[in-house]
């Protein structure tokens, strides 16, 4: 069984990133998880980039029905309980409720490893949890990013797998993304 992370609302909102990370749990890479607490703070912060609020609500809807499962319930009496920052204790109680050994997000210093331990939890930012699962996941993290790009277009084109790794390396994932394209690069030589 695929282990679970939790998905803090930080690294749901930029589009690229929650793509890839949506994708690798669609591929069942890894079990994704967020708590509606995640998912409203992401509603409510995706118009400080532009995006309509009703665009924000159809976007968090559509990740609740296709990510059925990824709700963890049932945390809310351990908030208080948990020792990390106290705007994030939320996040830590889902992670501990749904089992996950993971918190993904950007906000490292909200979950230092006195407050994860307990739980045998840790807090990775997104490209260290994407350069690990490619690690695992070469090949499958590989083809999201083709994929993820053969599905975007820009200006009447489609994108292509360097733009996509581009956009992702802008977003603090450079590690990874250096990772898919050398991957991708020995995909194109052809052995003698």
């Amino acid at each position: 069984m695929a282990f679970g992370a939790v998905l803090d609302a930080c690294v749901l909102i930029p589009m690229s990133l929650c793509d890839v990370l949506l994708r690798a749990a669609q591929r069942d890479l890894y079990r994704a998880h967020w708590s509606d607490m995640i998912l409203d703070e992401v509603e409510r912060n995706l118009p400080n980039l532009g995006i309509s609020p009703e665009k924000a609500r159809r976007r968090v809807e559509a990740m609740r029905r296709a990510f059925d499962r990824a709700a963890v319930e049932g945390f809310e009496g351990i908030i208080d309980r948990m020792p990390n920052h106290p705007k994030d204790r939320h996040v830590l109680a889902a992670a501990v409720v749904a089992g996950a050994q993971s918190i993904v997000t950007f906000n490292r210093k909200d979950f230092r490893t006195e407050g994860t331990a307990q739980g045998h939890i840790r807090a990775e930012d997104p490209d260290t949890f994407l350069s690990n699962l490619f690690h695992l996941h070469p090949d499958s993290l590989t083809d999201i990013i083709v994929g993820q790009a053969a599905k975007l277009e820009k200006g009447g084109r489609v994108w292509t797998p360097d733009e996509v790794l581009d956009g992702l390396a802008r977003q603090g994932c450079g590690c990874f993304a250096d990772l898919v394209r050398e991957r991708l690069r020995r995909r194109t030589i052809t052995p003698p």
